[in-house]
């Protein structure tokens, strides 16, 4: 699959792009970093060289910025696997909004340490994008699949382990969030559930 190897990273500060290669060269030198530095030449890579991951700023010189790079990526059926992530300066509402609805798989916010940058793509590049999930055998010869009864929720939940301490530890999270958080939180849930909503199939 080609590009299954190589990040492309779009960004127009050379200063910041150096950071990005020396966090990325650390722990990840199994992936060829590409560079572009505006919309255009990165579309252009994207298509020639269909990375597996594209770092992606929002502010570029050129005709192109970041989220119509990601809207003409997520528009292109070739391109359907490549994790499309938005990192930029950019913290309003509105941006991340704008970010979400064409198609980016998550918004990262600038300034980003060397150090977690590795940890952070290395967890992105361990998801299965959809287009991988096996589909179930169809025709005569399949044999039939049983759709059994789903487990009560009480079974359900003390089949995870680790459940009581994720749940503890999401309280105390939750209980320091002021009341604009939680408002930034309920808008970024009903933008991903419009956005999944409009790709899933009529």
């Amino acid at each position: 699959m080609p590009g299954k190897n190589q990040i492309l990273v779009v960004e127009d500060d050379p200063d910041l792009l150096r950071l990005f290669r020396l966090g990325l060269a650390a722990k990840l030198s199994e992936f060829e970093v590409l560079h572009a530095s505006d919309g255009d030449t990165a579309l252009r890579l994207a298509r020639e060289m269909r990375p597996a991951l594209i770092l992606l700023d929002i502010l570029l010189p050129g005709d192109l910025d970041g989220i119509e790079v990601c809207r003409q990526v997520r528009a292109d059926p070739a391109l359907s696997g490549v994790s499309v992530i938005m990192v930029s300066g950019l913290t309003d509402i509105n941006t991340r909004r704008k970010a979400l609805e064409a198609g980016a798989t998550d918004y990262w916010t600038k300034p980003l340490s060397p150090r977690e940058l590795p940890d952070r793509v290395r967890a992105v590049m361990k998801r299965k994008p959809a287009s991988a999930v096996r589909p179930a055998p169809a025709g005569p010869s399949a044999e039939p699949v049983s759709n059994p009864a789903p487990a009560p929720a009480s079974a359900r939940l003390t089949s995870r382990p680790g459940l009581d301490s994720a749940v503890q530890s999401l309280g105390k999270i939750f209980s320091q969030l002021e009341p604009d958080d939680w408002k930034e939180i309920q808008t970024l849930a009903e933008v991903r559930l419009e956005h999944k909503k409009r790709k899933a199939p009529e």
